[in-house]
C-alpha cells in the first residue's frame, strides 16, 4: 500500500491543495454575500448555478480530456478556477457571481473528471481499496482545513480570495511536474436510466435526497448561518467540524453495514442526522452565538451522519446489483444527487425567507424522515438481500461521476 500510495503522491498532493482552497471559496462566499447584502434567492441561485455547472462540466470535460490528456485538462480548468476565484472581487454584484459559480462548478466537475479517471486507470482490484481510502481521508480532511482558513482574516477584504486563487494555482504545480504516465482516455460510464429503475428503490430516492439536502446546506449553509448571528470564525469551526465527522464515522458506520442488515445501519444514521438537525435548528432560532460550542458538537454527529449516508446508500443499492453494472448505477447515482443539489437550494428558500435560517435545518430534518420512511418500507416489506450479490461496504466520495470508478468492485482498465 505505501509503494502504491508514494507513487501517486503528487497526484494526491494537488488534490490536497484542491480541495483546500475549494473549501475555503464556498464558506468565504456565502458569508460574504451576505456582508454585501445579497438576497436570500440570489444566494439560491448562485448555489444552484454551482451544480448546474457541474453537471455541464462532467459533459465537457470528457472531450476536453479525449482530446488533449489529463495534465492538460486538469490544468486548463484549474488555471480557470483560480482566475474566477479572483474575479470574483472585479464584479461585485448579484448577477456577475450567479455566472462566475456557474463557471466555478463546470471547472471543478472537469478537474475531479480528469483526476479520478487518471486514479481510475492507474490503479487495479489489488491496490483500489487503498487510494479510494487515501482518497476520502484527503478530501474530507483538507476541505476541512479549508474552512479553518476563515480564521486568517476577516471574510470583508480581499486577502481570502487571493489565499483561495494561490492554493488552487499551487494544485497544478504537483500535477504538472508528475513522472506518472497519463493514461489513454478510455470509456467511462455514464448514467444507465434503465439500470437506475431497477435499482434499490430506498437507495435512489436516498440519493436524490440527499442532494436536495446537503447541496442547500454546501451553498446556503454559511451564508444562513452567518445571518443567524454567528461570527465568521463561529461559521468555519461548525463547518469543519462536519467534514471531520465525515471523515470519522464513514468506516465505523460502515463496517457496521456489513455485518448487519445495511437498511437498519441506514434507519439509525437518518434517525441521528433528524436529531442534529432538529437542534441545530433549535440553537439557531435561540440563541447560536451562546450555543455556539454546542453547535461544533452537533455539527459532527450531523456532518457524520448526512456524508456518510450516500456511501451507505451506494452500498445498499450494490447489494441489488451484478458486480459489472455497479460502476454504472456509482455514476448514475452521483449525478441524480447532483441533480437534486440543483433543485434543493430553491425548495428550501421560501421555507428560509418566511421563517429564518433554523428552516434550513428543519428542512432537512423533513427530508430525511421521509428517506427514513422509505428505507424502512423497503425493510420491513422483507425484501432480502440476494447473497450473490451482497456486496462490501466502500467510502465514496461525492465528488464527481468517475469516482464510481475507483470503487473496489469496479473493474479494471485496459492496459494501454
Amino acid at each position: 500500500m505505501v509503494s502504491t500510495i508514494t507513487s501517486l503522491s503528487a497526484l494526491f498532493t494537488g488534490f490536497a491543495l484542491l480541495c483546500l482552497g475549494h473549501g475555503l471559496n464556498n464558506t468565504l462566499l456565502g458569508v460574504r454575500a451576505v456582508e454585501e447584502n445579497f438576497s436570500g434567492w440570489t444566494i439560491a441561485w448562485m448555489t444552484s448555478a454551482y451544480f448546474a455547472g457541474f453537471i455541464a462540466g462532467t459533459r465537457i470535460s470528457t472531450v476536453v480530456l479525449a482530446s488533449v490528456g489529463h495534465i492538460r485538462c486538469f490544468s486548463a480548468f484549474a488555471s480557470m478556477a483560480s482566475a474566477v476565484s479572483l474575479a470574483y472581487l472585479l464584479v461585485i454584484s448579484e448577477p456577475g457571481w450567479v455566472v462566475m459559480r456557474f463557471l466555478y462548478g463546470l471547472c471543478m466537475a472537469a478537474i475531479y473528471v480528469s483526476l479520478e479517471s487518471w486514479l481510475s486507470a492507474l490503479s487495479n482490484r489489488a491496490n483500489r481499496g487503498s487510494i479510494m481510502s487515501v482518497y476520502m481521508i484527503i478530501n474530507f480532511g483538507a476541505l476541512s482545513a479549508g474552512q479553518l482558513l476563515m480564521l486568517v482574516d476577516t471574510p470583508g477584504g480581499h486577502e481570502l480570495f487571493l489565499v483561495v486563487s494561490i492554493l488552487i494555482s499551487l494544485a497544478l504545480v504537483p500535477v504538472s511536474v508528475s513522472n506518472r504516465l497519463t493514461p489513454r482516455m478510455g470509456e467511462s460510464a455514464h448514467m444507465n436510466f434503465p439500470l437506475l429503475l431497477r435499482m434499490n428503490r430506498a437507495a435512489v430516492i436516498g440519493v436524490i435526497g440527499l442532494g436536495l439536502s446537503l447541496g442547500s446546506y454546501w451553498g446556503l449553509g454559511p451564508a444562513y448561518l452567518s445571518r443567524a448571528g454567528m461570527s465568521a470564525g463561529d461559521v468555519a469551526r461548525f463547518l469543519s467540524a462536519g467534514f471531520i465527522g465525515g471523515l470519522l464515522l464513514q468506516w465505523p458506520l460502515g463496517i457496521l453495514s456489513d455485518r448487519v442488515d445495511r437498511r437498519v445501519v441506514i434507519s439509525g444514521t437518518l434517525v441521528l442526522a433528524m436529531v442534529a438537525s432538529v437542534l441545530i435548528a433549535w440553537m439557531l432560532g435561540s440563541d447560536p452565538v451562546g450555543w455556539s460550542q454546542v453547535l461544533v458538537i452537533v455539527a459532527f454527529f450531523f456532518g457524520g451522519s448526512c456524508y456518510t449516508l450516500y456511501s451507505l446508500f451506494v452500498s445498499l443499492a450494490n447489494d441489488f446489483l451484478e458486480a459489472g453494472d455497479m460502476v454504472a448505477a456509482c455514476a448514475g447515482l452521483i449525478m441524480l444527487q447532483a441533480l437534486g443539489a440543483l433543485f434543493g437550494p430553491m425548495l428550501v428558500m421560501p421555507l428560509a425567507q418566511a421563517f429564518g435560517p433554523a428552516a434550513l435545518f428543519l428542512f432537512f430534518a423533513v427530508i430525511q424522515l421521509f428517506m427514513l420512511c422509505m428505507t424502512l418500507r423497503d425493510y420491513l416489506l422483507h425484501r432480502v438481500i440476494p447473497a450473490a450479490t451482497h456486496s462490501h461496504f466502500a467510502a465514496m466520495p461525492r465528488t464527481g461521476p468517475l469516482a464510481a470508478e475507483l470503487e473496489p468492485l469496479a473493474k479494471d482498465q485496459p492496459a494501454t
